[in-house]
């Protein structure tokens, strides 16, 4: 008996006269489709008769090794998560922000997410990648990027201004947050007072400092 594949094993592949042979897969068959063989009994009557031995197809298999996928507040940071199955997938939802190794493929996969940017905001932000896959429809992945914390910070203080009316100043403020300003003195006038983040604010005098 000759045309034996390494997927297939045969009690017996010789002999003289009545035999009954076992025929035995060594491997699960890893595709959805059926898979097939075709063995050739040489023997001097016929000269060759053909035997054909198939396999059926693996049922369909999917999943995704987590449902969430935390990366660092810095721009390219990475994670990675894992695709296990024998199917065609895609993935959608990829914002701006963030790349992927792979959005589409069949069977396993490791997957590589990066950052493309930083999040310099005191909260995390987040997105939904949609996994559509045959077996299940789609699957959901949450990918969370933390932010930094609430950062404010004050430059160019004291502000030192010319005694003349309309004289003016400035200082800095930089952050990720609210800011207001309180405690302002009549013969002072702020270009702003409240903002959110980064700020250059002008100090102008609303009087001559006659003392």
């Amino acid at each position: 008996i000759t045309g034996i594949p390494d997927w297939l094993s045969l009690s017996n592949t010789s002999g003289n006269g009545n035999d009954t042979i076992t025929v035995t897969t060594l491997s699960e068959n890893p595709k959805l489709d059926v898979r097939s063989a075709t063995l050739f009994v040489n023997n001097w009557v016929t000269g060759v008769t053909v035997v054909t031995v198939t396999q059926a197809g693996a049922n369909m298999k999917f999943s995704v090794d987590t449902t969430r996928l935390e990366l660092a507040s810095k721009a390219q940071s990475a994670g990675d998560f894992q695709i296990n199955g024998n199917v065609e997938w895609t993935i959608e939802g990829v914002p701006d922000w963030l790349s992927l190794s792979k959005t589409s493929g069949n069977g396993d996969a490791k997957i590589t997410v990066k950052a493309l940017s930083g999040n310099n905001m005191p909260d995390e932000r987040t997105t939904k990648l949609i996994i559509k896959n045959p077996l299940n429809g789609s699957q959901e992945l949450v990918v969370v990027q933390v932010g930094i914390g609430a950062q404010i910070s004050v430059n160019g203080s004291p502000v030192s201004i010319g005694k003349k009316k309309n004289a003016k100043g400035t200082f800095e403020i930089t952050g990720n947050i609210d800011f207001t300003i309180s405690d302002i003195p009549n013969w002072l006038k702020l270009s702003s007072t409240s903002g959110t983040g980064n700020a250059v604010i002008t100090v102008t005098a609303n009087s001559e400092n006659t003392t």
